[in-house]
């Protein structure tokens, strides 16, 4: 009985030994078949693709491409969303891979202009290259000065450590509009280049992208700046870029370098977005024209916001030739650079979470003053209060605005720097005056976060 109890004993272990074996290689066998059809999905999705980019992509780069792809999806790490780690303290650690976030600098005719910007980088950028590295310059339009420029500055970034390469935009005879138009045209094409991995084949494809033009200069921790914030935005799926500027930054009305917030205004004028954001959104809908308002569109912006400083990371300098022809030249000019440099390693920045921003936000302006008049709101500021002022539909801010100097047009019914239709101002760089919609409107703005009175 014994002997008969062990041999069916060993045959239910040989049986499960070999089902078992059976099962591992079906699945190893289901790998290998998922791996073989999303190889050759990438071969003819690469072949398919268009290759413009003459100067940087050279024989074998699909095969390159695809097999960054695939580095990307197997590679621990990789997925930007997975990046954010805390730090003793609370300040976000950003886990962030060198030559991940490469920097973007869009150029046409201004050689002067694209000089000073890349003297200006040079002089600020990271070595490590964290952030804003490799640097890529899209050139539209293929003018010998300009192209003499970047060549001279591409050797100068490359002997510091610094990967450059040059893209040039190719004009076609049937492409026409304004500068607006040929603006809109030449990010896409340039961001799709980039996304798509064809502007260098060194590197894995890019987790984010800074976008700066030719007429802007930096501050000394725009890079640190935009690492700090970085987390946030691969975390954070009701932020769609942290942007450098402050539309109302101005020297006699902003004063806290460290301060932070969330808008649902973009500002633009230097600014980054995720992989994510171009492939899964913007990527298959970008527009021929107009590109930074149409960003601002509803359709578009679908209830997210972004991030921004109190003072802005970026000066504008470019008074003659760009697209716009120095429309807001006055403003820009008025715009503070921040100077001192911020350890932002070390700041905690999880203020800027979407519930405890709300909550903290909502308070701030709840507490405020209520008043009537300019006059009334300088009363308190100066006494060391904050104050409320309400405003009615456009024209009721733009009336107020104009008494506070403040920008007064508006963009999809979203005045520029507003948060739930708050807009602020330190009136001689103290307390706060809060420009807001009437009392109902506002508190309905922040449901459940407004505090009750």
């Amino acid at each position: 009985m014994q002997k008969g109890t062990k041999k069916r004993r060993r045959k239910r272990q040989r049986g499960s030994m070999i089902a078992a074996t059976l099962i591992g290689s079906c699945i190893a066998l289901l790998f290998f078949v998922w791996v073989f059809v999303s190889f050759q999905a990438l071969i003819l999705e690469s072949q398919s693709a268009v290759s413009s980019s003459h100067n940087v992509i050279g024989p074998g780069h699909n095969v390159a491409n695809i097999v960054r792809q695939i580095e990307n999806a197997f590679v621990p790490g990789n997925n930007a969303g997975n990046k954010v780690q805390k730090m003793e303290g609370g300040a976000l650690q950003s886990g962030i891979q060198p030559y991940q976030s490469p920097l973007l600098i869009f150029t046409c005719s201004r050689a002067n202009y694209l000089t000073e910007t890349l003297d200006n980088i040079y002089s600020s950028i990271p070595t490590t290259c964290v952030m804003g590295c490799p640097i890529v310059v899209s050139q539209d339009k293929d003018i010998p000065e300009v192209t003499k420029v970047i060549e001279t500055f591409k050797a100068k970034f490359e002997a510091k450590g610094i990967p450059f390469y040059h893209l040039v935009h190719p004009t076609t005879t049937n492409l026409r509009g304004n500068a607006y138009n040929l603006l809109a045209v030449h990010y896409g094409w340039a961001l799709r280049t980039l996304f798509d991995g064809k502007a260098y084949d060194k590197y894995t494809l890019p987790d984010r992208v800074i976008i700066l033009e030719e007429d802007l200069r930096i501050a000394p921790d725009f890079f640190d700046y935009f690492e700090a914030t970085a987390p946030l935005l691969d975390s954070d799926p009701k932020l769609l870029a942290v942007s450098a500027f402050n539309d109302n930054g101005y020297s006699s009305q902003v004063s806290d370098a460290k301060r932070l917030l969330r808008s649902d205004f973009f500002p633009g004028l230097g600014w980054m977005m995720t992989r994510n954001t171009w492939v899964n959104d913007l990527g298959a809908k970008w527009p021929t024209g107009y590109w930074d308002d149409w960003l601002r569109e509803p359709q578009q912006r679908q209830n997210r916001q972004f991030i921004r400083p109190e003072i802005t990371r970026t000066f504008h300098f470019g008074a003659k030739g760009g697209a716009s022809g120095n429309q807001f030249g006055g403003n820009l000019n008025r715009v503070m650079l921040n100077t001192a440099p911020i350890e932002w390693k070390s700041e905690d920045l999880s203020y800027l979470e979407p519930e405890k921003f709300d909550n903290d936000y909502a308070h701030q302006v709840a507490s405020a003053k209520l008043v009537h008049s300019r006059n009334e709101a300088l009363e308190q500021v100066n006494s060391g209060n904050n104050a409320r002022i309400e405003y009615k539909g456009i024209d009721g801010f733009r009336n107020i605005a104009r008494q506070f100097n403040l920008m007064t047009d508006e963009k999809a019914g979203i005045f520029r720097t507003a948060y739930k239709g708050v807009v602020e101002t330190r009136p001689n760089g103290g307390n706060f005056v809060y420009l807001t919609p009437p009392f109902e409107e506002l508190r309905a703005s922040f449901g459940d976060k407004w505090p009750n009175q």
